[in-house]
């Protein structure tokens, strides 16, 4: 498991993290993102998702501010964060297999009308539950920008918060949003090679 470095005392930027504290953030990113990257890689074998499951563990580290155990090992938390987040993609990963099986059933009888209408309208809903995954905070300031079209300064006065702070959270939405639908989009181009597919050997 990871070890802090003599000078990284994990009661201070605990402490300091909970008054939501940028700075201690960022020197806990700094610190600890290269050694989770490493772990990432080591547990999964797969370089393609690893900077998602960082970003991730990152993303549930800024929603805990305010709210950690004052007694708690950052260097832990953040390896526990990531094993779990790692045990669950392996699980949707699965879920992913048994769809493209299913998916395949479903197209050797079916006819193909409004393909393109299909797609776009699945991808809305990934997209829609991507958004839901995000931790609260994270989703809450999302939401109030990208669909209120309220200026960081409105969601801060709204929710209490610094600019900063809304600022951080939208940026890492986005990120994270963007990692995540990385996967469905090839979900997807899959989906519609075996349309593709389908509709050639029907000509």
């Amino acid at each position: 498991m990871m070890n802090s470095k003599d000078a990284f005392d994990d009661s201070e930027i605990v402490r300091r993290l909970n008054q939501r504290d940028n700075a201690a953030f960022t020197l806990v990113y700094e610190q600890y993102s290269p050694l989770l990257t490493v772990h990432a890689i080591k547990m999964t074998n797969n370089n393609a998702f690893v900077k998602d499951l960082v970003q991730d563990t990152f993303s549930s580290l800024l929603e805990k501010m305010g709210n950690l155990n004052p007694e708690i090992s950052v260097g832990g938390y953040l390896y526990i964060t990531l094993r779990r987040k790692i045990m669950n993609m392996d699980k949707r990963d699965e879920l992913r297999a048994n769809y493209i099986d299913s998916l395949q059933d479903y197209l050797d009888g079916k006819n193909y009308e409004a393909d393109g209408q299909l797609l776009y309208k699945e991808f809305r809903e990934l997209i829609d539950k991507e958004i839901a995954r995000l931790p609260r905070a994270m989703r809450k300031a999302f939401e109030m920008s990208r669909k209120e079209y309220l200026s960081h300064q409105e969601i801060a006065e709204a929710t209490g918060t610094s600019e900063e702070t809304v600022k951080r959270q939208i940026s890492y939405s986005i990120k994270t949003l963007r990692a995540r639908l990385i996967r469905h989009f090839y979900l997807l181009i899959m989906l519609l090679l075996l349309i593709v597919n389908k509709i050639i050997h029907k000509i």
